[in-house]
């Protein structure tokens, strides 16, 4: 009956013992971490990068402002969320903003400060250096006191305040039309970097039309994925200045005329035209001709391909041509037209093809067999002419004349019976 009680006994025992060891081992696991947790340090760090090179000069007149084109990106390098705030330092009359005044970035995430720049009216003129920057705000001090920095990364411009200004008006013209083109526009100004440019203005239209201050610019125009095309110039004090981007919208890629040959004759010509459109879709019937001389005459107009429109990108057409009389001996030439109801254009290459005359073997052939005919007839007729033999005639006599100093006698052998006797006998 004693056992019972034991028993349940161990079993308290045994169940405070293992709360203890549980406590103890939370208490120790919480030691732990809490350690670990300020063995690791929090670090701060940003990193950055500008849309323009560091001393890049922003021309402008006092009562003008550049939009928020310009940018600087920051990046978070460190291991904690990093509160950013965007400022500029700034001499009087020169006002930078933004729309995006200050981030939260996680470790390793970026952001973009784009910033505009006006010059208040009544502004000197002169240069002025600007600082743009992002600043972390988070940044707590450690409990030894140290003196701890916050990150910040910054990039310098220069304002360049005119006291006279130009008008200027930036235009892309189709040089086939000769009308403007739709796109997107552009004013660059020089950066700090050599071959470095700098955008101060964009629209995106027909046309952009500002105020500039004396000096050098670049104008662009763009359709994205299709056409890029720039113009540098440069405005005077008080000058009226109309830019035109000259763009050829509408060209031709590739022109061909590759002959085909069977026994060293041609037989054909495949003619090949790739035709680029780098702007917009033609309304209207396209026609894509080839003109083909000979000698310098026109002998054929041939019609490769008509479109109900010319639509935009590449428009590839091949075709075998042979000329009416086929291909007689002489200089061939081929000239690619296309024509639209607002424009003709013709390919600057113009392929040729020479077709040599045949070597005259018939006529060789006729020359050599008349000079053998002649050759006979002279022969037989010489022979017809000839005077007929004298019959009174003795026939005429064969003597054989033997030297004196060739010894007929056979060898071993008595002379021969006709044969004088030698001399002294």
């Amino acid at each position: 009956m004693k056992s019972a009680p034991l028993a349940a006994s161990h079993r308290r025992s045994a169940v405070v013992l293992s709360s203890v060891l549980v406590m103890l081992g939370t208490l120790l696991m919480l030691g732990f971490g809490a350690s670990a947790a300020s063995a690791r340090e929090v670090e701060y760090a940003l990193a950055g990068s500008s849309s323009f090179s560091a001393g890049t000069e922003f021309s402008l007149n006092p009562g003008e402002r550049l939009p928020p084109i310009q940018t600087i990106s920051i990046t978070n390098s460190g291991n904690a969320a990093a509160e950013v705030q965007f400022a500029a330092d700034t001499p009087d009359g020169i006002q930078i903003t933004t729309d995006r005044p200050s981030a939260v970035l996680r470790p390793g995430a970026s952001v973009d400060f784009p910033f505009s720049i006006e010059v208040l009216p009544g502004t000197p003129s002169g240069r002025y250096k600007v600082l743009v920057q992002g600043k972390q705000t988070n940044v707590k001090p450690p409990k030894d006191g140290t003196t701890v920095f916050a990150p910040a990364f910054g990039a310098e411009l220069k304002v360049v305040v005119g006291g006279a200004s130009a008008e200027v008006t930036i235009t892309a013209v189709d040089t086939n039309t000769n009308k403007p083109l739709n796109g997107d526009l552009a004013i660059a100004t020089p950066g700090g970097s050599r071959d470095t440019w700098v955008t101060i203005r964009e629209e995106t239209g027909t046309q952009l039309s500002t105020r500039l201050a004396p000096g050098d610019y670049r104008a662009s125009f763009e359709i994205p994925g299709l056409l890029e095309a720039e113009e540098t110039f440069t405005v005077k004090k008080n000058e009226k200045r109309l830019v035109q981007i000259p763009v050829t919208g509408v060209s031709f890629a590739i022109v061909a005329a590759r002959p085909r040959f069977s026994d060293g004759t041609v037989i054909s010509t495949e003619l090949v035209a790739s035709v680029l459109n780098q702007v917009r879709r033609v309304p209207g019937r396209a026609a894509l001709r080839v003109i083909v001389t000979r000698d310098g005459q026109q002998i054929d107009d041939v019609l490769l391909q008509q479109l109900p429109f010319l639509p935009r990108g590449v428009t590839d057409v091949r075709e075998n041509y042979l000329p009416p009389d086929g291909y007689l001996p002489g200089e061939y030439s081929y000239r690619f037209e296309l024509t639209t109801p607002t424009f003709t254009i013709q390919a600057a290459e113009v392929p040729t093809l020479t077709v040599d005359r045949p070597f005259p073997w018939v006529w060789v052939l006729a020359a050599i067999t008349a000079a053998v005919l002649g050759l006979l007839i002279l022969r037989r007729r010489r022979r017809r002419d000839a005077p007929p033999p004298d019959a009174t005639l003795p026939p005429p006599q064969v003597v054989a004349v033997i030297p004196p100093h060739l010894d007929m006698q056979p060898p071993d052998g008595p002379p021969f019976p006709d044969d004088p006797p030698p001399p002294g006998r």
